[in-house]
């Protein structure tokens, strides 16, 4: 690790650890910025599982929020039939929604570009629909209500100061690793996949089978964050899990910067953030989200962390663009 490296990670921890106390002495009543600080962490989390598979295998996904609901139901079910401890779901969730995520990506990763997004975001809207017509399981529009909190041994998470803890140092272990993943041989070789999938798979690249680990380390993620946002929430609905939330998640990793692994986070927290702000356009999410978007593909495709690379590409998602395709070895007679 690089001296700006340890210096990055000692301001960050320095600045996690002060936040809650300059936040207490500024603020009467610090409760709502400590909720939105707690939401700001979940949909880091939501983000950065968006971006292992978006932004390092190059596979666009358009239904993450399908794979945060399986993991907050699945914790919050368990939790109420079972008793099972929060600690133990969040493990269970997670490798649930993994679970699904692999089944998922068997037939779909047939498909490229835009024609894979579509099919995510088909399956986000699949889970949406049975989540609000399920009722003897999910509850239906009721949901799932009384969700038991987190505990540690005898101590209760109440409110969201202990969670904001708790979510920090998830995302901080999650920060781990996606670095690592990013420097490791398995992350070179889905840099490779994104670039040129062709001439990767030429040299021997076993394609469908890195797809198949991203996609199933993403839905992991996202899982392990619905677990989490369930036991905060205390009670979940079918609302919580909508394409918005999908396309939301997308845009938040696109604006921070896509395949860099604190783009997720600056992006979460820009659009976490900016609609409590510019609450005129609160009620507008998507249309800014669009607009947003469509300014950064314009102007600064590579995000606000991201930088651009002499000669690089400017398409987004994979080789050719969303939709396109291109030549094999286009990119070295560039």
């Amino acid at each position: 690790m690089t001296r700006r490296a340890v210096a990055l990670w000692l301001v960050g921890l320095t600045a996690a650890a002060v936040y809650p106390v300059v936040l207490s002495r500024v603020l009467a009543n610090p409760g709502y910025v400590f909720h939105l600080t707690v939401l700001w962490g979940v949909y880091a989390m939501l983000a950065q599982s968006n971006n292992i598979v978006t932004g390092l295998a190059g596979q666009l996904s358009i239904g993450q929020a399908a794979f945060f609901g399986i993991g907050a139901y699945v914790s919050s079910l368990l939790a109420l039939r079972f008793g099972l401890s929060f600690w133990v779901l969040l493990g269970v969730a997670g490798l649930a929604a993994a679970l699904v995520g692999i089944l998922i990506a068997l037939p779909l990763l047939r498909l490229r570009g835009i024609y894979f997004g579509l099919a995510t975001l088909a399956f986000g809207e699949i889970v949406f629909v049975v989540a609000e017509n399920w009722d003897p399981v999910t509850g239906g529009y009721v949901g799932v209500r009384n969700i038991p909190p987190a505990t540690l041994g005898a101590y209760t998470f109440a409110g969201p100061v202990p969670y904001y803890y708790l979510v920090v140092v998830l995302n901080l272990g999650l920060l781990v690793v996606v670095r690592q993943l990013r420097v490791s041989q398995i992350g070179r070789v889905l840099f490779a996949l994104r670039e040129d999938h062709i001439a990767a798979e030429a040299i021997g690249i076993d394609g469908t089978r890195y797809r198949i680990l991203a996609f199933g380390l993403s839905s992991l993620v996202a899982g392990v964050a619905g677990s989490f946002f369930a036991h905060y929430a205390t009670y979940i609905a079918p609302t919580n899990f909508t394409t918005t939330e999908s396309i939301a998640i997308l845009t938040m990793m696109i604006l921070g910067g896509m395949g860099t692994t604190l783009g997720p986070i600056v992006g979460s927290g820009l659009l976490t953030l900016l609609p409590e702000f510019l609450r005129i356009v609160a009620s507008y999410r998507i249309v800014l989200y669009g607009l947003l978007l469509v300014l950064f593909a314009l102007f600064r495709p590579q995000g606000i962390v991201g930088t651009k690379r002499p000669g690089a590409r400017p398409a987004p998602f994979g080789p050719g663009g969303i939709a396109g395709t291109r030549e094999p070895y286009a990119a070295s007679r560039a």
